[in-house]
């Protein structure tokens, strides 16, 4: 059985190798301490800020001072990519929700509505 805590884990590839960032108490700490709140740090990802992604990379994978020797070397030679900085972002804001995945669906959209007004039809 897998614990409530972990279940908004997030996959990233880095140079075809697979991380998981975990959502802890500890990560949002270290990452709000450092950027001054989890907006500021999901705003220096938007910026494509290569200290950022490093840190959270590191933080988020709970990597060792060894592990992470190498870690920006990694992060230049695969390129500061969509595929890179998308679940980067949307950790930092499973980390904001208490660990949990987002969702998906507006909450207040009732289901059916955007077919009777026509939305999404482009």
């Amino acid at each position: 059985m897998q614990s409530k805590i972990t279940t908004g884990e997030m996959p990233v590839a880095l140079n075809g190798v697979d991380l998981v960032l975990k959502p802890t108490l500890r990560a949002m700490t270290q990452i709000s301490r450092q950027y001054g709140g989890l907006g500021k740090a999901r705003s220096e990802l938007v910026a494509e800020n290569f200290d950022a992604i490093v840190f959270i990379l590191r933080v988020g994978t709970g990597m060792s001072d060894r592990d992470a020797r190498d870690l920006g070397d990694r992060v230049y030679a695969n390129g500061i990519t969509a595929e890179l900085l998308v679940p980067l972002i949307k950790y930092v804001a499973v980390l904001g929700n208490g660990g949990k995945p987002l969702d998906d669906e507006p909450v207040d959209a009732p289901a059916g509505d955007d077919a009777e007004a026509g939305a999404g039809n482009f």
